[in-house]
C-alpha cells in the first residue's frame, strides 16, 4: 500500500518502463477475475494520469476492465474516444469487437450495429460476422417493437455469410438466445439448420431458404434491416420444420443434447415446443431429463422430476386401464356436433413411464431416506404393470444394503430374476457380494436369512456374462470366501474365474489369501472369533509370517520342477507366471484345508472330495482344483 501511495503521488517521475513491468506482473499474476480488473483500472488509470499513453493492446484491456468495474458510461466514452485504435487497422476487429460488446450489454442497439458495419464493410473474412452475436442478445432482450425480427435478420445475416464456417458452438450460443428469450419456434429453426449442415436439402428446406420466401430478398451482404423484413408476426413461418424431422426422435436428440450441456430449462421449453406441436416425447428422453433434474439437486428441480415422473406413471396406468375396457358396439351410433372440443381441454402428451422411471424415483426415495415412498411406488408398480429392469432390481438391492437387510435383498434378487426374469449383471453381483461380505465381516458366521457364497457364485457363472468380470468384483469374491475362512471355496473360485472369465490372481489376491490363513484358529480373550484382524499384534505378524514362509516353500519347490524341465521360472511370458501364482495358492489352500480336515480326524474324507464337493456346489463342476497334487508336504512352523 505504501509503495502504491508513492507511485500514486508523483506519477510523472516514474520511468515508463516501470509502468510495464507492474501492468505485466499484474496481468500475469491474478487472472481476468473482477479483482484484476479493479487492479487494471487504477493503474491504467495512474498510467494516463502520468503522461504515458498506452499500447493498443493495453488500451483496450483497459477500457473493458473500466466496463466491468461498473463504469460503463466512461468505459464507452473511452472506447469512443480511443482515436488511435479506430485508425489502426490491425486493431480494428478487436476494436470494433469491443464496442460491440459494451454498447449491446448496455442496450444500445443502433450503436453496436454501426460498430459493427465497421468492422464487417471492406472485410473479406466471413468469420467476422460472428460479431452479430451479442447484438441478436441484446435484440432478444430488448422490449422494443420488432426486435425478435430483427435478431432472427442478424441470425440469417450470420448463417449465410459464414456458411460451412458455422459452427456447431454457433448454432449452440443462438438456438440458446431464443430459447432464453421465449422464442421457442425460431430456436428450431436454427436447430434444424444445424441438423440439416452438409444435406443436399439445406438450400431448399433451412431457414435461410424459408426466410427468402417470406420477406422476399436473396442476398444478405449487408446488415443493414429493410422494412420487408418486419413484416411477419407467426414464426412458424420462417421456421418450418422438415417433415422427416417431425418426430419425437429429433426434438429427442435436442432434449439430449441440452442435458448433456447442463441447460434443464432449455430443454424443458423443447419439451414445451413438442407439446404445442403434438409430438409424445419418448420415455427415455424424459428418464433423461427427470434424471438430470434431480441431479441438479434445487428444490425446483425436485418438484419437476417428481411431477413428470409420476405423471408418467399416470399414463402407464391409463395405457393399462384402455387394454382392459371392452366395448359394446351392438347398438346404433349416432354422430354428434360438438364444436370447439379440442380446444375445451389442454392436452398434455405424456410418455408412459418405463422401469427407468420407477428406479430413478426409487433412487431418490432412497438416498431421501423414504421408506414408505418406496414401498407406494412398488405397489403402483404392479398396478401399472412394469416389467422391471436390471437396473430397476439393482436399485431395490441397493435399497436393501442400505438398510442392512441382507434377507431382504437376497429374496428381492430371488424374485425378480427367478420369477420375473430380470437378468442380472455385474453391478448386481457387485450389490449382493458387497453384502455378502458385510455379512461375514461382522459376525465370522454364515448369516442365517442370506444365501451362502458357494450358493451366489453359482448364481452368477449360471447367469452372468462370461467376460467382462471387473477386478474389484474378483477382488471382492476372494476377500468375501477369505471372511468365510473357506479354503476350499477359495480355491475352486480362483480356477472357475480363470477358466470363466479369463481373470487371474495377482498380488493382492495373494496377499488376501495368506491374511485369510493366518487368521485361522485365531480367538481373543473370552475365546471367540475377533471381529477385526489386528495387523499391528505380534500375533497376528507371526501368523503372516508363518503363511508367507509355507507360500515361499511351495514357490521353492515349484522352481526346482520346472528347472528339472529346463524352464526358467523369470523367463516365463505374463500369463504363465499368472498360472504359476494361481497354482502356488491353490496348493497352499489345499495344505491349509488338507490340516484342518486331519485335524478334525475325518478319516474318509479329503482335500480332494472337499474340492469336488464344492466345486459341484458352485456350479463349476469342471473347475476341481485339487484332482491332482503332488504328494510333497512341507510343515507348518
Amino acid at each position: 500500500m505504501l509503495a502504491q501511495n508513492a507511485l500514486r503521488s508523483k506519477p510523472q517521475v516514474i520511468p515508463p518502463q516501470v509502468w510495464k513491468v507492474l501492468w505485466d506482473k499484474i496481468t500475469a499474476k491474478h487472472g481476468r477475475g473482477m479483482d484484476i480488473r479493479r487492479r487494471i483500472k487504477i493503474l491504467g488509470e495512474d498510467i494516463i494520469s502520468a503522461g504515458v499513453q498506452l499500447d493498443p493492446p493495453r488500451k483496450l484491456l483497459y477500457i473493458e476492465s473500466i466496463f466491468i468495474s461498473g463504469d460503463r458510461n466512461i468505459a464507452i466514452k473511452e472506447w469512443e474516444g480511443a482515436e488511435q485504435l479506430q485508425n489502426d487497422q490491425s486493431y480494428l476487429r478487436i476494436y470494433c469487437k469491443l464496442g460491440v460488446w459494451m454498447l449491446s450489454q448496455t442496450g444500445d442497439i443502433i450503436r453496436a450495429t454501426r460498430a459493427a458495419e465497421r468492422c464487417l464493410n471492406g472485410s473479406q473474412d466471413p468469420s467476422r460476422f460472428r460479431i452479430l452475436l451479442p447484438i441478436i442478445r441484446a435484440s432478444l432482450k430488448s422490449k422494443e417493437k420488432y426486435s425478435v425480427q430483427l435478431a432472427w435478420a442478424l441470425y440469417i445475416r450470420m448463417r449465410s455469410n459464414l456458411g460451412p464456417r458455422m459452427t456447431m458452438k454457433d448454432y449452440d450460443a443462438v438456438t440458446l438466445m431464443f430459447l432464453t428469450a421465449n422464442q421457442p419456434d425460431l430456436a428450431l429453426g436454427a436447430f434444424t439448420d444445424m441438423m440439416l449442415t452438409g444435406r443436399q436439402s439445406a438450400t431448399e428446406q433451412d431457414s435461410t431458404a424459408q426466410y427468402k420466401k417470406v420477406v422476399g430478398l436473396d442476398q444478405f451482404d449487408s446488415i443493414a434491416i429493410q422494412k420487408r423484413e418486419f413484416n411477419w408476426e407467426n414464426s412458424r413461418t420462417l421456421a418450418k420444420l422438415p417433415s422427416k424431422f417431425n418426430n419425437r426422435f429429433f426434438f429427442g436428440s435436442w432434449i439430449k443434447k441440452l442435458i448433456g450441456e447442463g441447460k434443464l430449462d432449455a430443454a424443458k421449453q423443447v419439451f414445451d415446443l413438442m407439446q404445442s406441436r403434438r409430438i409424445k416425447p419418448d420415455s427415455k428422453h424424459m428418464n433423461g431429463l427427470i434424471g438430470a433434474w434431480f441431479r441438479q439437486g434445487t428444490d425446483n428441480t425436485r418438484v419437476l422430476a417428481e411431477d413428470m415422473a409420476w405423471k408418467m406413471i399416470q399414463a402407464r396406468i391409463e395405457f393399462v386401464k384402455s387394454r382392459e375396457v371392452s366395448y359394446d358396439l351392438s347398438a346404433p351410433l349416432h354422430v354428434v356436433e360438438n364444436r370447439g372440443l379440442r380446444d375445451s381441454k389442454v392436452l398434455t402428451l405424456i410418455p408412459s413411464a418405463t422401469p427407468e422411471t420407477f428406479a430413478i424415483l426409487i433412487e431418490q426415495y432412497r438416498r431421501r431416506q423414504k421408506p414408505e415412498l418406496i414401498v407406494d411406488l412398488l405397489n403402483v408398480l404392479r398396478i401399472a404393470r412394469v416389467r422391471p429392469s436390471t437396473y430397476f432390481m439393482n436399485q431395490l438391492l441397493l435399497c436393501d444394503s442400505r438398510a442392512h437387510q441382507q434377507g431382504w435383498a437376497w429374496d428381492t434378487y430371488f424374485m425378480l430374476s427367478r420369477e420375473t426374469g430380470v437378468r442380472p449383471d455385474f453391478d448386481t453381483y457387485g450389490i449382493l457380494w458387497k453384502l455378502m461380505k458385510g455379512a461375514y465381516g461382522n459376525t465370522f458366521k454364515q448369516p442365517g436369512s442370506f444365501t451362502t457364497c458357494r450358493r451366489l457364485f453359482a448364481d452368477m457363472v449360471e447367469r452372468a456374462g462370461k467376460e467382462g468380470l471387473p477386478q474389484d468384483i474378483y477382488d471382492l469374491i476372494i476377500s468375501t470366501f477369505s471372511l468365510a475362512l473357506d479354503q476350499t471355496g477359495t480355491a475352486v473360485a480362483l480356477r472357475a474365474m480363470q477358466r470363466y472369465f479369463g481373470v487371474y490372481p495377482d498380488g493382492g489376491t495373494a496377499r488376501t489369501i495368506v491374511l485369510q490363513l493366518a487368521r485361522l484358529g485365531l480367538t481373543n480373550e473370552s475365546g471367540d472369533k475377533p471381529k477385526r484382524f489386528d495387523l499391528r499384534s505380534a500375533e497376528a505378524k507371526q501368523r503372516i509370517d508363518n503363511v508367507t514362509r509355507i507360500l515361499e516353500g511351495f514357490y521353492d519347490q515349484r522352481k526346482e520342477v520346472l528347472a528339472q524341465q529346463g524352464v526358467v521360472f523369470d523367463e516365463l511370458d505374463d500369463d504363465a507366471k499368472a498360472e504359476e501364482l494361481l497354482l502356488l495358492l491353490s496348493d497352499l489352500l489345499r495344505y491349509v484345508s488338507q490340516a484342518r480336515i486331519a485335524a478334525e480326524q475325518r478319516h474318509s474324507y479329503n482335500a480332494t472330495t472337499a474340492s469336488q464337493t464344492a466345486a459341484e456346489q458352485m456350479g463349476v463342476p469342471d473347475c476341481v482344483p485339487w484332482v491332482a497334487h503332488s504328494k510333497g508336504e512341507i510343515d507348518l512352523v
